[in-house]
């Protein structure tokens, strides 16, 4: 598989390449945005407005790449730009993305960027699950914050492939630590004589793992997990993205309509 991999990559070498798409829904579920991953490690950020019909790119690639380029102190291709989980405004004015492991904005308008300070960042608590399993490999970088609110120290584990408990750190009573993982990946956080307190699985967006008392009664339950919704749906279950023959479909879930956003691969 991985010599087909590579010869695929010849093959493909300086041609559109779209095999899948992950959709990223904005608010309102009519439109996305998604990452186009191109030939030498190129790649372009696409939003689709599925009522139209219409895709287009997300932003100025080359505003962006010359405004992160002056903040960064180096230069950063246009087609290569290191960013990921952009977040809209309702307005469309204001882009947020990571890059880095921080989080940045841009002003659509001036194409100004600084990095989000502490008190403008918007987490997630992270619901612990009640049972511990192998972490999922996917490529989706995020971050979690575990914060220890017991009365001891914390020993945190990340669970391998295969499920076995690889030790990170310890986190004392009272303190935190922010963790760079990729989603789907399991943590599993445990007091010094190796009880378990909490499991928690990281998602797409960044979360704070909150270890307490009411994490380890909700752990020690076993509950029946909740059936995700497929991939490429939007929340409102209105719509769906797919790739078909490497070009970018929407589907109607109501009507059953197909839209085709792409055509010869483009």
């Amino acid at each position: 598989d991985y010599e087909r991999a590579l010869n695929l990559h010849k093959i493909t070498a300086n041609k559109v390449f779209k095999q899948r798409v992950i959709p990223h829904w904005l608010p309102g579920n009519t439109q996305f945005w998604y990452r186009n991953d191109l030939a030498d490690k190129a790649r372009e950020f696409i939003l689709v407005n599925a009522e139209t019909g219409t895709r287009q790119p997300a932003f100025e690639h080359e505003r962006l790449a010359e405004a992160l380029a002056k903040a960064a102190g180096k230069e950063i291709r246009p087609d290569r730009l290191p960013i990921d989980k952009l977040k809209f405004t309702k307005s469309g004015s204001e882009l947020q993305f990571t890059r880095g492991g921080k989080r940045w904005k841009c002003d659509l308008r001036s194409y100004e960027v600084r990095e989000v300070s502490k008190d403008e960042r918007t987490t997630s608590s992270l619901r612990p699950h009640a049972e511990l399993h192998p972490s999922i490999r996917t490529r989706d970088e995020t971050s979690v914050t575990f914060i220890n609110r017991t009365a001891g120290n914390v020993e945190v584990y990340w669970v391998d492939f295969q499920g076995e408990r690889r030790r990170y750190v310890t986190i004392r009573a009272g303190q935190q630590h922010q963790q760079h993982t990729f989603v789907g990946h399991v943590w599993l956080v445990t007091d010094k004589a190796g009880k378990t307190l909490a499991v928690f699985v990281a998602t797409e967006k960044a979360g704070d793992a909150v270890v307490d008392d009411n994490s380890v009664h909700k752990t020690a339950i076993k509950e029946k997990p909740k059936a995700e919704k497929p991939r490429g749906e939007s929340p409102d279950g209105k719509w769906f993205a797919f790739i078909n023959d490497y070009n970018l479909y929407v589907r109607n879930l109501e009507n059953g309509e197909e839209i085709a956003l792409s055509s010869e691969g483009t």
